[in-house]
């Protein structure tokens, strides 16, 4: 086991970066802390503490701190975004502001949405440009402001959150189609991709989780209240293994088509655990607390 700090801040999100032995920490006001974790026999150290846009932190991309820190411009791969004030990125092609970003699993594509300004009313867009050339390979307009959204492993859907409903949307790719679950009892906080590409785990359901189906927007397993809110989910890329954020615990779960079952429960003393995250080869996982502390661990194999 492995224990880190980031400073007394809060753990947002953490990210393990693909064949790097890296651990990607996202704190408030924009901030990232990278450790490299290459050496089981060494202390972690820390490599990089750099600022960038909200959410943006799940890059395997070859960037530098300085990278993020050029204060009118980012540069990522071949996509050049602008700031416009604040922590609001644009796109010179079109007039979009409050810009949350993301990146496919891959680093391949980087996907955004935001609000399109328009004279005589405001609509919302959903962006993704292909990381190699900035070629912009997606561009559709959605029904309600998204607050965020997270494209499949194998980039055929997304799911997005809306800002104004408890529910999700779901935008099958190949047709630019939207689809929906309709209202879900209590808001989601939090969503992660099952390998199967199909499959969504969404936390904060009535303190729980639940499976949801991307094809038909139906929840096929959920859980019961628990007392505590869900913060986090992360899912093994390979196992039909998950884990979940109950109050200051990482619950592990087995789950199938239409079933969820807890199995052991941890707490790692990092008080309230609000991040998650499993590495790419399924060996280790992470978890972050709301006061800065991060502990990785080996997944039994």
């Amino acid at each position: 086991m492995i224990r880190l700090n980031a400073g007394l801040r809060s753990i947002r999100g953490l990210w393990f970066l693909p064949g790097r032995g890296s651990l990607v920490a996202a704190c408030p006001e924009e901030t990232y802390v990278r450790w490299d974790l290459t050496d089981p026999a060494r202390e972690p150290r820390t490599l990089a503490e750099f600022h960038g846009p909200e959410g943006a932190a799940s890059f395997d991309l070859s960037m530098t701190a300085d990278a993020w820190r050029r204060g009118d411009t980012l540069q990522i791969g071949g996509v050049t975004l602008r700031r416009i004030g604040g922590g609001e990125w644009i796109d010179d092609g079109l007039d979009l502001s409050e810009l949350s970003l993301t990146f496919s699993p891959d680093g391949s594509r980087l996907w955004g949405v935001g609000s399109l300004l328009h004279p005589q009313y405001v609509a919302y867009g959903v962006l993704c440009w292909d990381t190699a050339d900035g070629h912009r390979v997606l561009s559709l307009e959605a029904s309600d402001s998204l607050d965020w959204i997270t494209p499949s492993p194998d980039g055929r859907w997304a799911v997005a959150r809306p800002g104004s409903a408890d529910e999700l949307f779901f935008l099958k790719v190949w047709d630019d189609s939207w689809g929906r679950t309709g209202r879900l009892l209590g808001r989601v906080r939090a969503v992660a991709w099952c390998p199967d590409s199909r499959t969504v785990v969404a936390a904060g359901l009535s303190g729980g989780i639940a499976l949801v189906d991307a094809a038909t927007g139906k929840l096929t397993a959920r859980t019961e209240f628990l007392r505590n809110p869900t913060a986090a989910v992360a899912v093994h890329p390979s196992r039909r293994d998950l884990l979940s954020a109950e109050g200051a615990k990482v619950r592990t779960w087995r789950y199938g088509n239409d079933a969820l079952a807890p199995q052991a429960a941890f707490d790692w003393q990092i008080g309230r655990v609000t991040a998650l995250a499993v590495s790419p080869d399924g060996l280790l996982a992470a978890a972050g607390g709301a006061d800065g502390q991060v502990v990785v661990w080996d997944l039994d194999v």
